[in-house]
């Protein structure tokens, strides 16, 4: 094999904070005279775990430069703990009615359980309750460009080469 080309593989984890914005539309009843609402929900809090893996091979041009084809695969989950909604419109009279909602209805605390009484209501000033869920946030591709490689050995090797001075 030329010493110019050569393979490799990377394995890791991947943390991250994530934030969704979600935009929803849904239909109404057009016989009590909304047709249409438009919400948008702001989904937050909490961390994506995951793992990345790649392989691939690299061909040194230069000693500081190579080129690089790779499959890369990332497999990555996010569970937000709290959701706000950001905007409620009502399409027949086109108003943002988000902040006259009670807060049960705006905000939401996500969990891995829930307990609750069924002789209790839902307090209208506090977020509401629902089961934690998992978006899913894994891909796969081909990543292809170049990398550049800063060998400090290399540089103070050749340094009075570059330069015409001696190596101190």
């Amino acid at each position: 094999m030329d010493k110019k080309i050569t393979p490799y593989m990377k394995i890791g984890a991947l943390v991250s904070i994530p934030t969704i914005y979600y935009h929803e539309t849904i239909e109404g009843q057009p016989l009590c005279g909304s047709p249409y609402k438009m919400l948008d929900w702001k989904y937050y809090g909490g961390y994506a775990i995951g793992a990345v893996a790649s392989g691939g091979i690299s061909y040194k041009i230069k000693n500081w430069l190579d080129v690089f084809a790779e499959a890369k695969i990332i497999a990555l989950s996010y569970a937000p703990l709290k959701g706000k909604m950001t905007r409620y419109i009502d399409i027949a009279n086109g108003i943002n009615i988000v902040d006259t909602l009670p807060i049960n209805e705006t905000h939401v605390n996500f969990s891995n359980t829930i307990e609750s009484s069924s002789n209790s209501t839902p307090s209208t000033t506090e977020p509401s309750q629902q089961l934690k869920y998992h978006f899913p946030f894994s891909s796969w591709g081909v990543n292809v460009g170049v990398k550049l490689n800063f060998n400090k050995t290399y540089y103070r090797k050749h340094k009075g080469v570059n330069n015409g001075s001696e190596n101190k």
